[in-house]
């Protein structure tokens, strides 16, 4: 089982960014397949309503005229696809983060899951719990908006273990909430440049790494440059989605260890398993 060093030492910005990846390189297939799961649908909706809007950084170096034409896109339709993918992305990133902490709460208790295997460990009824955290969430980071300064990040970063806390600890939607606060209240700054460091990462590796294929394909004339875009662009999704989730889910175990001895609870644990076996 893949050992990670949030159970090792204390979590550190690069352990919490390294260690997202790590799990995305020990169970690749799994990850992708529940990335995609969640994903996939609205990212597809999105680039059906609009290509180019899905083709990002690639389709403004790859479409002079992507400004005027996205412009008057934009204007004559009732759905923007970039302001649905803002407003409501995030939700499907809490499945992501519900299912990966499922998988890494196996590797703790020495069991490998499947995909099918962690959706069900989470169980039905949290599901939803998580769909009314995820609401209730944005309703306070929307609120904190006609604040002042940092407030906005303030709120994100006490909820940000909210996801890992429903689907590890069976919690309704609002106790998932206030689990959140009271983790991170511990440790508040270094978890808030923990999410700050993600969200950077993921947006830098999300705006570049689809520039390679179209420019391979513009290279090699190809064609069909928009497509190119917004499919490396939904495959890209599915990465920093996942490091996201896993940044979250790294998170809540290591303040869970560190406020907490979780490490020390699973370690008792295997001694009284192994006695008794």
């Amino acid at each position: 089982m893949p050992r990670l060093s949030v159970f090792e030492r204390p979590l550190t910005l690069a352990d919490a960014l390294d260690g997202a990846f790590e799990i995305v390189k020990a169970r690749p297939r799994t990850v992708a397949v529940a990335a995609a799961l969640f994903l996939l649908p609205l990212q597809l909706l999105v680039f059906a309503l609009d290509p180019r809007a899905y083709g990002g950084i690639a389709a403004v170096f790859t479409d002079p005229e992507y400004f005027d034409s996205s412009a008057s896109t934009s204007s004559g339709s009732g759905v923007d696809p970039s302001l649905l993918l803002l407003m409501v992305g995030s939700l499907p990133l809490s499945a992501v983060a519900a299912t990966i902490a499922k998988l890494v709460e196996g590797w703790l208790l020495a069991q490998e899951r499947t995909v099918s295997q962690c959706l069900k460990a989470v169980g039905a009824r949290r599901w939803g719990a998580l769909v009314v955290a995820w609401v209730g969430v944005h309703l306070v980071e929307t609120v904190s908006l006609v604040g002042v300064g940092l407030l906005p990040v303030v709120f994100m970063t006490f909820y940000m273990v909210t996801a890992p806390a429903i689907a590890i600890e069976g919690l309704g939607p609002f106790s998932g909430m206030r689990r959140s606060w009271r983790l991170v209240r511990r440790r508040f700054w270094r978890t808030m440049w923990v999410a700050l460091a993600s969200a950077l990462v993921a947006g830098t590796v999300g705006a570049t790494l689809p520039l390679l294929p179209v420019a391979v394909a513009a290279q090699f004339g190809f064609g069909g440059d928009t497509i190119v875009a917004g499919v490396a662009t939904l495959a890209t999704s599915l990465l920093t989605g996942a490091f996201v989730a896993g940044v979250a889910v790294l998170t809540y175990f290591d303040l869970r260890v560190r406020t907490e001895g979780l490490d020390l609870q699973l370690a008792l644990a295997d001694v009284f398993a192994a006695d008794a076996r």
